[in-house]
């Protein structure tokens, strides 16, 4: 019984985002997207939330499977949140877009590449249809955050993708998916200037009020604290004076990952047949590395693949920390632990305090991580966008004076927190990880269970 319904919170839970089944490795969604529409989208969430309740109390069950129910659970509770009436999904422009990035499609070599490229087309083939939805009632912030991660996107589909397949041995299927990309990148440059001509006239604040960060914390991520508690727990972050950057190259990059890639195993052991493999790739001005990494219910090769773009400013710092944070021993080590999760309905969520607070912690093992004063930052403007109704002009200068930021970048930044709430994970995970860990708890032990919510660590009674 409870297997039947672990399935079926599952396959609602990809029903509401086949991209993030194609992420997790479960490539039947390959090429799908959901029924655009308001109505199609209340029916999904209708079947989660049926489907959800069956999950609590998890009574009568093993304790391995009480587990597994509190983890879906959690997932399930997150998905209702983020696409519910309000939620910072539903409300923001981007989700439209997001389906659309097709990398893993590219960068992972789980089928042929003719049958990637296929189905990555028919993917980018129902992006006019997808984007052609009206843009109402969308606060400015989240819509000036849209129209830069449009833009990027739109970018990436003309010039990167191209680059991407060049050399392809099936060149007519390299070829078609061209075509596709950039038919899916004039429909992006019509949807960004859809939202850019809504900007005058967008609502000017986005706070999503307390209660809801309140349900983040207790239905989210299971933990019994509240949001004064976050508040109180970080103290005000001050930056350190800004380093000095120089233009990066896949030569340093590689050197940094192979060195990185030998400590990891005083971290936690890296699993046989994992590896990462640095290259060359045209990426969006402001990004330095672009990491994919296999899902944990993907099947084969499980190489962490880091595009670089070359010349991309940063300082040696900055750029060890990032490396650590998205590779190892940060977010690729855990992910690859995530596959030898003990059940199924564990390899098949990820909690974002679990994943980007396990990134930041492990970052930090590595050495000074400079970029440990923004996560804390962020933490801070999130509760005071969120539940204090702080102006989000205000929050900026606040940001640029915590962490250091340039105006374009507080600003920028302030905008992605009052988008997406989620931005206070890495600082929020990163310390209850520490936590567990001066509890008792080993690496080992934090990661043989996937990526649960952060409030189920070192629960005695589990």
């Amino acid at each position: 019984m409870f297997d039947r319904v672990a399935d079926g919170v599952s396959a609602a839970l990809w029903g509401l985002e086949p991209s993030s089944a194609v992420a997790f490795g479960m490539h039947h969604y390959d090429g799908t997207v959901p029924e655009p529409g308001e109505e199609a989208l209340d029916a999904r969430l209708g079947r989660l939330r049926l489907l959800g309740d069956r999950l609590a109390p998890p009574a009568g069950l093993d304790p391995a499977a009480a587990f597994d129910a509190l983890v879906l659970r959690a997932a399930a509770d997150r998905a209702l949140f983020d696409w519910g009436p309000g939620g910072p999904r539903r409300r923001d422009p981007w989700s439209s877009a997001a389906p659309f990035d097709v990398r893993p499609y590219l960068a992972r070599p789980y089928a042929p590449f003719g049958h990637r490229a296929e189905a990555a087309a028919a993917l980018l083939d129902a992006a006019p249809e997808v984007l052609d939805a009206p843009v109402d009632g969308v606060p400015a912030p989240v819509l000036r955050r849209a129209v830069r991660r449009v833009g990027e996107a739109a970018w990436w589909l003309e010039h990167g993708l191209p680059a991407r397949v060049r050399g392809a041995e099936d060149r007519a299927a390299a070829a078609a998916l061209v075509e596709s990309a950039q038919r899916a990148a004039a429909a992006l440059g019509s949807y960004w200037a859809r939202l850019e001509e809504a900007l005058p006239s967008a609502l000017p604040e986005a706070a999503l009020g307390e209660p809801a960060l309140q349900a983040m914390l207790t239905d989210g991520e299971a933990l019994g604290i509240e949001v004064g508690e976050v508040r109180a727990g970080v103290g005000d972050p001050v930056a350190a004076a800004p380093a000095e950057e120089h233009p990066v190259t896949v030569e340093e990059v590689r050197g940094l990952l192979a060195a990185l890639e030998s400590a990891a195993g005083a971290v936690a052991p890296l699993p046989p047949g994992a590896g990462v493999r640095a290259e060359e790739e045209p990426l969006p001005e402001g990004r330095v590395v672009a990491v994919d990494v296999p899902g944990p219910l993907e099947e084969g090769e499980r190489t962490v693949r880091c595009g670089v773009r070359p010349g991309a400013a940063a300082s040696p710092a900055a750029l060890r920390a990032l490396l650590a944070r998205e590779v190892f021993p940060g977010r690729a080590l855990q992910a690859l632990h995530h596959s030898a999760a003990p059940s199924e309905p564990l390899r098949r969520t990820a909690s974002p305090a679990f994943t980007a607070g396990w990134a930041a912690y492990a970052a930090g093992l590595a050495g000074p991580d400079p970029l440990r004063v923004l996560d804390d930052a962020r933490l801070l403007a999130v509760v005071e966008i969120h539940a204090d109704r702080l102006p989000v002009g205000d929050a900026a200068r606040r940001l640029a004076a915590r962490a250091g930021l340039g105006e374009p970048a507080a600003a920028a930044e302030a905008d992605a927190c009052a988008a997406d709430p989620w931005r206070w994970s890495a600082a929020l995970g990163r310390r209850r990880i520490a936590a567990c860990v001066e509890g008792g708890l080993s690496h080992d032990e934090i990661l043989s269970h996937g990526a649960p919510p952060i409030g189920l660590l070192g629960r005695e009674d589990l």
